[in-house]
């Protein structure tokens, strides 16, 4: 999604250095291209952009979600069996 986003932003900075005699400009709407204004290509990529952003969000907080219920288990595990048991290291 990191890669999407730098991408979104690439062409949007792209569009905007295009003159306005450059023509249409092709926007990829699934498989397909579809011709149309810079401004609408600007709103188009802004839209994606912002949708990008809530997923990302979204996706970062049920993941803070999911490493704050390991973190509880992992200390519940140790104290029930102390060094007899050997959990992997968490990963940042």
């Amino acid at each position: 999604m990191q890669n999407d986003l730098k991408n979104i932003e690439d062409a949007s900075d792209d569009i905007m250095l295009l003159d306005e005699a450059a023509g249409p400009i092709p926007f990829m709407i699934g498989e397909a291209f579809i011709h149309c204004s810079q401004d609408e290509a600007q709103e188009r990529l802004s839209s994606s952009k912002t949708g990008l952003e809530n997923q990302m969000k979204s996706l970062e907080y049920a993941m803070n979600e999911v490493k704050s219920n390991m973190s509880d288990l992992k200390t519940q595990l140790y104290a029930k069996f102390g060094s007899n048991i050997n959990l992997e290291a968490d990963e940042e």
